[in-house]
């Protein structure tokens, strides 16, 4: 089979899953955890809240979500910010979180605020990294994204 397909189904246990196909292979695999618990990578609009000693905060994520945000530069009680869930949490503890956002994507990596542009490793054709750095200057020059996040 030739071409892209993206399957959706419920699991006998009520849980949906995705999955994406590519001309014939299974490219990537998707299933709802089934509760509410933060996923590694997901993103939100967290509100900062107590101080948890000297290394970090607590922050409400929304709908009785808890976080732990290990980071003091910028940080005040009350303020609004977004953050990235690192991992799971231990039980009985905040999930991990950062504010350090950060998108990868097969051929790229996308850091707000941080300059640079920063193709994947993993891509070992100069040619083709050229031509993907190239692409990303555009992006940016064009103003569609920054690379110092201004």
């Amino acid at each position: 089979m030739k071409g892209r397909v993206v399957a959706i189904d419920t699991a006998p246990d009520g849980r949906t899953g995705a999955a994406l196909i590519i001309d014939g292979r299974l490219e990537d695999l998707l299933i709802d955890p089934g509760d509410d618990t933060p996923q590694p990578e997901g993103i939100f609009r967290a509100q900062v809240g107590r101080k948890a000693g000297n290394t970090g905060w607590f922050v409400d994520l929304g709908e009785g979500g808890q976080g732990y945000l290990r980071e003091n530069k910028g940080v005040s009680a009350g303020r609004r910010l977004l953050v990235q869930v690192q991992g799971s949490a231990e039980a009985g503890k905040a999930v991990p979180v950062t504010a350090r956002l950060l998108f990868k994507s097969r051929t790229a990596i996308f850091t707000p605020g941080n300059p640079g542009l920063n193709i994947s490793r993993q891509i070992r054709d100069e040619d083709e990294r050229a031509r993907l750095l190239a692409v990303a200057e555009a992006v940016v020059k064009e103003g569609g994204a920054t690379a110092d996040g201004e």
